[in-house]
């Protein structure tokens, strides 16, 4: 059985996905944001955090899906707050974009090495 194209991989992504992704990229936007709005110090994008820095803010978003999890109303294991699928949808969103963040890091400094299909549209 032969790998699926990377054009192939793209033709099925669905609607569905593509709002998702399009979540994210909103709340990445978001974080730059506020960050130039002086709410933020840094994000993961930026070079001055520590790998161990940048995996406390990865996990503290975790953590915060933890929370919306435990406390979601379609079935509470938590009872001090009560979560929405809405309020989980926003904090899996911030999870992802901080994740990007960091990739996006990685990426300016040249350790990774940049997608096919990436570096020849954006390169």
């Amino acid at each position: 059985m032969t790998q699926p194209t990377k054009a192939e991989m793209a033709a099925r992504v669905t609607p569905r996905t593509e709002v998702a992704l399009f979540s994210v990229l909103l709340e990445r936007g978001r974080q730059e944001q506020r960050k130039a709005e002086g709410r933020f110090l840094f994000t993961c994008a930026d070079d001055g955090l520590s790998l161990a820095e940048k995996f406390t803010i990865l996990g503290e978003e975790v953590g915060e899906v933890a929370r919306e999890a435990l406390t979601n109303s379609r079935r509470r294991l938590a009872r001090d707050t009560e979560g929405t699928d809405e309020a989980l949808y926003k904090e899996l969103a911030q999870v992802a974009a901080v994740a990007v963040a960091w990739m996006e890091s990685l990426l300016e400094e040249g350790s990774c090495e940049r997608p096919a299909a990436e570096a020849t549209s954006h390169a």
